[in-house]
């Protein structure tokens, strides 16, 4: 079975919470290749992340403001977006970005 109908039968199920939901879909943009660094160092990032509908979103990390993204998820609940996880996720397998807490 491949990891995308993994994911997509856990979204099915009704106990899972958003944070949970969040990470899964997090996964699955990362799975599709939606998810492009345009910079980044040890203590920064910037990507854009596509989402399922094609919507492009910006996701910036940096010391002072911490992981920011311009999707509604994030702007309106203050949550930690799929679009941030999947980018947090991507630069963390990078040498030298392993320091997710900044």
């Amino acid at each position: 079975m491949a990891l995308r109908t993994v994911l997509e039968d856990a979204l099915k199920d009704d106990r899972l919470d958003a944070e949970t939901r969040r990470s899964v879909r997090a996964l699955m943009l990362l799975g599709a290749g939606r998810v492009r660094l345009l910079g980044w160092t040890s203590r920064t990032c910037v990507a854009d992340v596509a989402s399922e509908d094609g919507v492009m979103y910006r996701v910036t990390l940096d010391a002072h403001d911490g992981w920011l993204c311009d999707c509604e998820d994030h702007v309106i609940r203050g949550a930690q977006c799929k679009h941030i996880r999947a980018a947090m996720w991507l630069w963390g397998s990078l040498d030298g970005g392993l320091d997710w807490d900044v």
